[in-house]
């Protein structure tokens, strides 16, 4: 059986980052595939504009077509005012 892909998603002030990534035979972490796209819907940790926000992350999405949906990916949106 082959392991799951893990999926990351980071937003930034300037780009979005979307990868995937799954174990090799020794254990190890292969990226399979990364897109980033501009963006600037993020100012320092806070989502600002929620329209543009979306419309990187559909864009970074397209270039996973291939692969199906997800069943979860990580997010990374870090700054003064993300509280969790």
């Amino acid at each position: 059986m082959k392991a799951p892909r893990v999926y990351a998603l980071d937003l930034g002030s300037s780009k979005v980052a979307l990868i995937a990534a799954s174990r090799d035979e020794a254990g190890r972490l292969v990226v399979d595939e990364a897109a980033m796209v501009p963006h600037r819907g993020v100012t320092k940790g806070a989502i600002t504009d929620l329209d543009a926000t979306h419309q990187a992350i559909d864009e970074a999405l397209k270039a996973f077509r291939g692969f199906g949906v997800p069943d979860a990916v990580g997010v990374n949106l870090g700054g003064a005012q993300t509280e969790g």
